[in-house]
């Protein structure tokens, strides 16, 4: 599992972001959004809070605790003999 750093939330307290650096982390967060929206999720949630830096600048949206997920996505669910 790839260890994170400081969410953006914990980041922006300390110090405002530079326009330049704004930019990159909104480009980042809708290069995330994009592949997932394709495929029918919504997250729900997007905030500072479940942006999480890694160790190298680059952020990583977590926290899909709430997202909507399509039928199709969903696994099977099984009743109590196991079976579909």
């Amino acid at each position: 599992m790839e260890k994170l750093e400081k969410d953006v939330f914990s980041t922006l307290k300390v110090k405002p972001m530079l326009p330049a650096e704004a930019t990159r982390l909104i480009v980042q967060v809708c290069g995330a959004l994009v592949p997932i929206h394709d495929r029918g999720f919504i997250h729900h949630d997007l905030h500072t809070h479940n942006l999480l830096w890694d160790g190298k600048g680059n952020v990583k949206l977590t926290d899909f605790g709430i997202a909507y997920v399509p039928e199709e996505e969903k696994p099977a669910r099984r009743n109590a003999t196991g079976t579909s």
